[in-house]
């Protein structure tokens, strides 16, 4: 039995779990709850895992604990993992704290999280998994997902060190035809960001999926409403 727990900043701490009964596989996720976020969290159940698979990131596992890579940075926020581990009875455990790239450690999680995002199909669950992926790895926030029509998305939250970024990405936007701001897994942005939200507003054509936070946000800056759809 694999039991995964992580700790991300911002977010909810969550358990992930692959258990073997009689040779059937079953992967377990639960996302604790978060008052901070007003979250209840939830537990997603899934069972008929790919068994190969499951061995595969059993046996990844066993190497991290066994052998964990060395690591002196001095890391503040970031997220923290616990692994532990049951064969034949005996329990083993290691802990580590946002991964160094390509390392054991960040190949795991990488093979846990596309466990789950290929048999777990839960909207909710795919956006937290969407959150932890820019934990694990060093993924930007800002995203281009479709060209046709131009579509931007916003995971997670924005920091001042995204700016650039998000400024080169809007004025792009600017530019399209009907382009589309998803917003539907936002939480947060800094202030010093608003001026680029407000660049946006008058863009014709322009229609912004937002969650209640993007809304709350947005709402609050003054944007032109009838361009959000929640």
């Amino acid at each position: 039995m694999l039991k995964v727990t992580i700790w991300p900043a911002h977010i909810n701490k969550s358990l992930f779990e692959l258990k073997e009964d009689t040779g059937e596989w079953t992967l377990l996720v639960t996302k604790e709850s978060c008052s901070h976020f007003k979250d209840a969290g939830n537990v997603w159940t899934q069972k008929q895992i790919d068994p190969i698979t499951s061995k595969q990131i059993v046996s990844k596992a066993k190497k991290v604990v066994i052998d964990p890579t060395s690591d002196e940075r001095i890391i503040l926020g970031g997220v923290s993992v616990r692994i532990k581990l049951k064969i034949d009875a005996k329990e083993t455990s290691t802990e580590f704290r946002s991964p160094i790239s390509k390392s054991k450690e960040q190949c795991f999680m990488r093979d846990l999280i596309g466990l789950v995002k290929r048999n777990m199909d839960d909207l909710e669950l795919q956006n937290y998994i969407e959150l932890l992926e820019q934990h694990f790895f060093n993924s930007s926030p800002i995203k281009v997902i479709d060209k046709k029509p131009y579509q931007i998305k916003l995971i997670g939250g924005l920091t001042i060190s995204d700016k650039e970024e998000l400024m080169s990405k809007f004025e792009t936007l600017q530019s399209k035809k009907n382009p589309i701001l998803d917003m539907t897994n936002f939480y947060t942005t800094g202030r010093i960001l608003n001026v680029c939200f407000k660049a946006i507003e008058n863009v014709e054509g322009l229609t912004v999926l937002a969650n209640k936070n993007a809304f709350s946000y947005l709402k609050e800056i003054g944007f032109d409403l009838t361009k959000i759809k929640v």
